[in-house]
C-alpha cells in the first residue's frame, strides 16, 4: 500500500531568478522575482490527482529508465539543486515527464523538487519568466534561489520541430500520441542532462 503525505506546511520564500547563460536548451532574458510559497512538494502535487491519475504516474516513475548520461549528470553535483516543476496531474505530458524529475532526485540527496500546480497564479509566474504558459516546464535553481542555466519547456526542441513540420492537425496529434509514448524518451532525456549540465556548471561557477 502506498502512503501519500498531504500535510506539508511550506515557509514563504521570496527568490530573485538571476539568469545564467547556457550552452543548450532554451535561456531566460531577464531576471524576475519568483515567489515559492504555492509550491508543493511532490506527494501534495500527486495528492491532486485522480486515484488513477496517481497510479498511472506512480507506474511510470516504478518503470523508467534513465540513460548512462542522464544518471552520471544526475549524480554529478553535491550542491543544494532544486527542480522546480510547473505541471498537474491531469496534464498527459505531465505524466511523461514527471517521474524522470523525480528519478533524478532519487539519485542525488542534494536535489529536491517543487511543483506548481493549474492556477492564476502560476500561470502569471511563468509568462512573466518565459512570457509563455505551457507545462510541463522545468526549472533548476540554486539553494539561494538563483535560476541556473536552461529550462526544459513542454516537449523536447525535436519533437516541436516535428510538431511545426507536420501538415495538418492529424499528423501532429500523431506526433503527441507517440511523445506520450515514449518514442522520444531519449531526445527528453538528453534535454534534462542538458539541464542538470547547465545547472551544475552555473552553481560552480557561482561560488
Amino acid at each position: 500500500m502506498r502512503m501519500l503525505y498531504t500535510g506539508f506546511t511550506l515557509a514563504l520564500v521570496t527568490v530573485f531568478f538571476a539568469v545564467s547563460a547556457a550552452s543548450a536548451g532554451l535561456s531566460l532574458s531577464a531576471p524576475a522575482e519568483f515567489d515559492l510559497s504555492s509550491a508543493m512538494q511532490f506527494e501534495r502535487y500527486l495528492a491532486t490527482g485522480s486515484t488513477e491519475e496517481i497510479e498511472k504516474l506512480l507506474v511510470r516513475l516504478d518503470s523508467v529508465s534513465l540513460t548512462n548520461e542522464l544518471k552520471s549528470s544526475a549524480k554529478g553535483g553535491k550542491a543544494p539543486l532544486t527542480l522546480v516543476v510547473y505541471g498537474w496531474m491531469s496534464c498527459p505530458d505531465c505524466e511523461v515527464v514527471v517521474p524522470y524529475v523525480e528519478a533524478i532526485k532519487r539519485l542525488n540527496p542534494s536535489v529536491s523538487t517543487l511543483y506548481f500546480g493549474r492556477t492564476d497564479e502560476s500561470r502569471d509566474l511563468m509568462r512573466k519568466l518565459v512570457g509563455v504558459y505551457r507545462t510541463p516546464t522545468v526549472f533548476a535553481a540554486s539553494a539561494d534561489g538563483t535560476l541556473l542555466g536552461a529550462y526544459y519547456l513542454e516537449y523536447p526542441i525535436s519533437v516541436r520541430e516535428r510538431m511545426e513540420a507536420a501538415v495538418g492537425d492529424d499528423a501532429k496529434k500523431a506526433v503527441i500520441k507517440e511523445f506520450r509514448g515514449d518514442k522520444y524518451d531519449l531526445e527528453l532525456q538528453k534535454e534534462l542532462t542538458e539541464l542538470l549540465e547547465n545547472a551544475w556548471r552555473a552553481g560552480r561557477a557561482g561560488r
